[in-house]
């Protein structure tokens, strides 16, 4: 439908001829089936009310003016059935519409105004319009439509339990949209909200006679709309006004969500599809998509190591080296972050006096700026290594690094849970396997077990365990005897039994002097 530009107001004329059925048709979501109409006198009302109360002698005037017109056009005041009538007036329009989004926030607030219950919107802001009309955006609804269907209609039920039944029920469905943008891909969350503020309702027929008990089972059942449809049959109401509908970015919060979800998941960072999962839900978090995230399970000090790997290797330099705190990596960004135990910073790494072969590597792998932090488990030990990255100079900064460190605590617990589960199944395969083993000899059969571990992943639970043989290893044998030393233990279990014997009869003699028998 053709869009016009009235006075700065940007138009979008419903169409009121099918009641917006098409449109909630073609997203898939029912229309709430009350009777609704675009009216402007609760604003009106509200408005006037308002300003007599609060005496602003200014307003009233302008007010009252306002409402003498509209007395004069009361098909205005409603129901509107004509579109052409808001082209018409656009002044008064412009007056209305203003009152409820103010000019000044309008360039920046995502809004518009509907029919009450309908998608269509009779007027949008220039944020919003600019939004819609760019059309590599890609939208996505959080919620199954048919869930939204129920909590709108619940919603329209629940203003009329208010309005005529004496209740003071206050319900908010947790709705948000996501918004890709195809050039960056990255998202953006919005929680969507209805301001049902200016919105009239009227019984067409006697009500309905309902208890508090009654109130309180639909309540129990808000999935249920037949039931709401009963106690409040549609043709029995009217809803005359508008709505306000906005988007409230809730891109962190929902990112963030998400990401906690995530690491919650089976093999969540055991598994490269899964870290670059969350590879975009951080850049979603940081509104950075050329961040890059590295992460590895790492024991510090050295001599801390377990005879087996722990399958989370992804830190940015994982093909190149073996051991990230070997020796010749002495000062590297990895080794101070773990011997700090803090979080460390490097604005942009060309910058580095004495880089060591790490940051060498990160610079050949395109990283320039990186943030970089120890992870712990519950005894406070190093556990590994949390990095994002960026090819741009100073993209990581301190405000940056103050956001990282909140998610420092939900990888820490992923990487401590994913080295239990590995330590669990080494430790299961052990038990299958093999009898008691030596402790000088357990680092062995631990790596075998792994091994096996590994080859039963890949292979549908089918394996067998590898022969276990020690090369170049020389048997010692040796005897060492006290000569006569069983004749001297038997002698001296001896003496203790007669030195027993003589203390017992010297006991027994004194009770004989004492007590006769």
């Amino acid at each position: 439908m053709e869009k016009t530009s009235i006075s700065g107001i940007r138009f979008n004329p419903p169409d009121l001829s099918d009641g917006g059925k098409k449109l909630h048709q073609e997203i898939g979501i029912g229309k709430v089936p009350f009777p609704t109409y675009l009216s402007f006198r609760p604003l009106i009302n509200q408005m006037t009310k308002t300003a007599r109360e609060k005496n602003l002698f200014e307003f009233v005037t302008e007010g009252e003016s306002v409402l003498k017109r509209l007395n004069e056009m009361p098909e205005l005041m409603g129901p509107v059935t004509d579109p052409n009538l808001l082209n018409e007036n656009r002044p008064l329009v412009n007056f209305l519409i203003n009152s409820v989004l103010p000019p000044v926030s309008q360039d920046h607030t995502l809004a518009k105004l509907s029919i009450p219950f309908q998608l269509n919107a009779f007027y949008m802001t220039p944020a919003l319009q600019e939004l819609n009309d760019n059309h590599n955006v890609q939208y996505e609804i959080n919620r199954d439509p048919q869930l939204m269907y129920c909590a709108t209609l619940v919603g329209a039920c629940v203003l009329v339990l208010n309005r005529f039944y004496g209740q003071n029920i206050d319900i908010e469905p947790p709705f948000s949209i996501s918004v890709t943008y195809p050039e960056s891909k990255i998202q953006r969350f919005f929680k969507l909200k209805m301001d049902t503020s200016f919105v009239d309702i009227k019984a067409t027929k006697p009500l309905k006679p309902l208890s508090q008990d009654d109130i309180n089972n639909l309540l129990s059942n808000i999935y249920d709309t037949d039931l709401w449809l009963r106690a409040m049959p549609a043709d029995h109401f009217e809803f005359h006004g508008f709505t306000i509908n906005s988007m409230l970015e809730i891109t962190e919060e929902e990112a963030l969500s998400r990401i906690k979800q995530q690491l919650l998941r089976k093999e969540a960072i055991v598994n490269q599809r899964n870290i670059e999962t969350l590879e975009g839900l951080l850049q979603t978090f940081f509104k950075m998509k050329d961040l890059r995230l590295g992460l590895t399970a790492i024991d510090y000090p050295i001599e801390n190591t377990v005879a087996h790997k722990y399958k989370i290797r992804f830190d940015f330099l994982a093909e190149e080296m073996d051991q990230l705190l070997g020796a010749a990596n002495q000062n590297s960004i990895y080794e101070k972050a773990c011997r700090y135990r803090e979080v460390l910073l490097i604005e942009d790494l060309k910058t580095l006096a004495q880089p060591t072969p790490i940051e060498e590597g990160l610079l050949d792998k395109g990283i320039r700026s990186i943030i970089v932090a120890p992870l712990f488990n519950k005894y406070d030990q190093v556990i590994g290594l949390l990095e994002i990255g960026s090819p741009r100079p100073y993209a990581m900064h301190s405000f940056v690094e103050l956001r990282f460190k909140d998610l420092l605590s939900l990888f820490s617990m992923a990487v401590e849970r994913s080295r239990k589960e590995i330590d669990n199944q080494v430790e299961a395969i052990i038990r299958e396997q093999f009898t008691d083993v030596h402790p000088s000899l357990e680092w062995r059969f631990i790596e075998a077990s792994y091994n096996l571990m590994e080859k039963r992943e890949a292979n549908d639970g089918m394996g067998s365990m590898e022969p276990i043989i020690f090369s170049d290893v020389h048997p010692l044998y040796g005897q060492a005897d006290i000569v006569n030393s069983s004749n001297i233990r038997n002698k001296a279990i001896q003496d203790d039994l007669i030195d027993n014997l003589e203390r017992v009869k010297s006991l027994l003699k004194r009770c004989g002097e004492t007590t006769p028998f």
